[in-house]
């Protein structure tokens, strides 16, 4: 009896040993989220676009008497090296009979949760650079109005020393252009973001309460089609300021949500 019993403490650990040394080299998978039904283990798990259900394996631990509670550990066992920016990541669901889980049970998770999976910190980053690529180009653009507009005021100019003073701005504007152009996105710092609710009458974003003395927010580019004269909940950032004689900046509208 007591072999017998010895016999089955060996085996139980040569299973333990073996699984843990099949998963040494796999990540315990960070989970956005959990849930279970009456039939399914579901499981909300960061993607870059290209995560199914077949890049996981369930680990399921019943211990010697294989009563519960068991202990679950969820392995990501191949890696998803897609770049899509998918926050809310994708659910997967694994029914309880292929885990080997039935009739009235307790588990224990073993993995921990939150957003701090490399494969959403990758997306994050993707998108990050890509608004600073995007804000960037905006900034370039800006300056070109701003170029154009000394331009006109130079050869409109009559006065000799306005003249000069149009130049040297001029001068400053070519010297900036020159900066942003040799820049890399990765180097530029994200200007202040603003939002809220105005209407767009067409390259100026009017908002309720708005002082005459500004400030005044003139679009160079938008990340979705604006109408003229429609109101909306608006996101954008001030990508460059403006030449005028009360506050007012160039912006690049990342969102334009309906009201």
């Amino acid at each position: 009896m007591n072999i017998d019993r010895l016999s089955q403490f060996a085996l139980a650990l040569f299973i333990t040993i073996f699984s843990i040394s099949s998963y040494a080299n796999s990540e315990s998978e960070v989970l956005l989220g959990l849930n279970q039904t009456p039939k399914t283990i579901d499981i909300r798990v960061a993607t870059g676009g290209c995560t199914q259900k077949e890049d996981f394996k369930i680990d399921v631990k019943k211990g010697l008497t294989e009563k519960s509670p068991y202990s679950i550990t969820i392995y990501r066992i191949k890696n998803d090296y897609c770049k899509a920016y998918l926050p809310e990541g994708v659910l997967l669901s694994f029914t309880k009979e292929e885990l080997g889980i039935n009739g009235l049970t307790e588990f224990i998770v073993t993995n921990r949760f939150g957003n701090t999976s490399q494969h959403l910190i990758v997306g994050i980053q993707e998108d990050h650079n890509f608004l600073k690529k995007v804000l960037l180009d905006a900034t370039i653009q800006a300056i070109n109005m701003d170029i154009k507009r000394y331009k006109a005021w130079i050869e409109q100019a009559s006065d000799k020393v306005k003249k000069a003073e149009y130049k040297q701005g001029l001068d400053r504007l070519v010297q900036e252009k020159q900066k942003y152009q040799t820049m890399k996105p990765i180097d530029y710092e994200l200007p202040k973001k603003i939002t809220l609710v105005g209407q767009y009458e067409g390259r100026q974003i009017l908002f309720k309460g708005q002082s005459k003395l500004g400030p005044f927010y003139n679009v160079v580019a938008s990340s979705s089609p604006l109408t003229k004269g429609k109101e909306y909940s608006f996101e954008f950032y001030l990508v460059y300021p403006r030449e005028y004689q009360f506050p007012s900046y160039y912006v690049y509208v990342t969102k334009a949500g309906n009201e």
